[in-house]
């Protein structure tokens, strides 16, 4: 018979400490609900983005994707949907700054320190922003010790494991023939002799259109300090090809930290954060999209035509029941979305006494988003026009300023006291061209 011996864990979870709203408690004294995410279990991830990252890892939260190319928007919701018609997201903070709309974050998960997820009462201190729960997310900052240098890197292959099973060229003339052999004139098409086909070579534009393409990612940090100054940057590099040719993701951050004490009294934390997203392609699911497409088109290319969309355009009739070519709809188009977040967060906290604390903070944040399409004629969204062109842009500014008075005391070892009295003022500013 065997013996299980039991040893103590090095880590306490009493002495965990839990982001909460504008303050932070020790999770033993903890009693809202909060879904906390360790760093540690989100860099294991080889997704693009947070959300992503977060799928399966806290309770409650539900992870959907609207497709599957590279950096999709993904969208998350706290205990279910509670609104038919408005915004289920929730409220994202960012090293203290509050913003909506977090589908489409261009954080790199090696920069994160912690994720704390709060929900109900707990996300009450956010007023009707976070009614649908709120997600604090806190970069990395410097630790004290001597100054190292760090780096980590890997590659990643992604592949389709099933395709969908699609016919021949036989198998498709036949079912042409049989949809309009009951027609008031009959099968007139090319397919009215649908047993020339048995022979036929086909084509599977799903092979076409997938590739394995190979992915990487490239974190540099740099960070120590004393016990006064403490400092960390950090920069990351990640590139992803989609499945499907034509599509593209690469993504340029930079965080930096700095957390300084000036004397007894006076402590401040300034960071700085920098993200740039480049997504190329179509977006690839969808009626409309070239998965679809793949699987509609006609399986093969008559004789003397290099496209499909020759072919169908002078044979059969573009689009429609026929489809489009995939392989044109993929690399003939223009399109690329860039995106740029910067954010400047400082805080000064003020020791007034051992429990009474003063934190004033202040943030920007600063977004642009640009969007280009150009669709020659031989695709279907520039065949009617000679082809397309379209630019988009939205440009976004956003102040912050917080003030908060906190006291926290501990009375004879049992009775536990924190008190919080805040002001805050947040404006936000957004132009579209386009």
């Amino acid at each position: 018979i065997g013996t299980i011996t039991l040893r103590q864990s090095a880590e306490n979870i009493n002495e965990q400490v839990v982001i909460v709203g504008y303050g932070a408690v020790q999770r033993k004294n903890l009693t809202a609900s909060v879904s906390s995410v360790k760093s540690s279990d989100v860099v294991k991830s080889t997704e693009t983005s947070l959300n992503s990252a977060l799928q399966g890892r806290a309770a409650g939260v539900d992870v959907i994707s609207s497709e599957g190319g590279p950096a999709p928007t993904v969208s998350i919701t706290i205990r279910g949907g509670s609104s038919i018609s408005a915004s289920n997201e929730p409220l994202y903070v960012i090293n203290g700054f509050p913003q909506l709309g977090g589908s489409n974050l261009n954080i790199n998960v090696n920069d994160i320190e912690s994720i704390d997820i709060i929900k109900d009462a707990a996300a009450a201190a956010y007023g009707s922003r976070g009614a649908n729960g709120v997600v604090l997310i806190t970069t990395k900052s410097g630790k004290a010790g001597k100054f190292s240098i760090n780096y980590d890197a890997y590659v990643n292959k992604q592949y389709v494991n099933n395709q969908i099973p699609v016919m021949n060229a036989g198998q498709y003339a036949e079912l042409q023939h049989f949809l309009r052999r009951s027609s008031e004139y009959g099968d007139t098409t090319m397919f009215k002799n649908w047993q020339n086909y048995a022979d036929s070579p086909s084509i599977n534009w799903q092979d076409r259109i997938m590739r394995t393409p190979l992915g990487q990612s490239h974190n540099l940090s740099l960070s120590g300090g004393t016990d006064k100054v403490k400092i960390l940057t950090s920069f990351g590099y990640f590139n992803q090809p989609g499945i499907i040719i034509g599509t593209k993701y690469d993504r340029y951050t930079a965080n930096f930290n700095i957390r300084a004490k000036f004397n007894k009294l006076l402590s401040n934390e300034t960071t700085v954060y920098l993200a740039q997203g480049e997504k190329s392609g179509p977006e690839v699911n969808g009626a409309a999209g070239p998965t679809f497409s793949a699987i509609k088109a006609a399986p093969f290319i008559g004789s003397g035509f290099e496209t499909l969309s020759d072919f169908l355009s002078q044979n059969l009739g573009f689009g429609g029941v026929y489809g489009v070519d995939p392989v044109v709809e993929l690399s003939d188009p223009d399109l690329k979305r860039t995106t740029f977040n910067g954010n400047l967060n400082t805080a000064f906290t003020f020791h007034l006494t051992e429990h009474l604390n003063l934190r004033v903070s202040g943030g920007l944040s600063k977004g642009n988003a640009e969007y280009k399409s150009f669709y020659p004629s031989t695709t279907s969204s520039g065949r009617m026009s000679n082809g397309s062109a379209y630019v988009s842009m939205n440009n976004s500014l956003n102040w912050l300023n917080e003030n908060t008075l906190n006291y926290n005391n501990t009375f004879k070892g049992i009775h536990y006291l924190d008190a919080t009295l805040g002001f805050s003022m947040q404006k936000s500013t957004s132009n579209d061209y386009g």
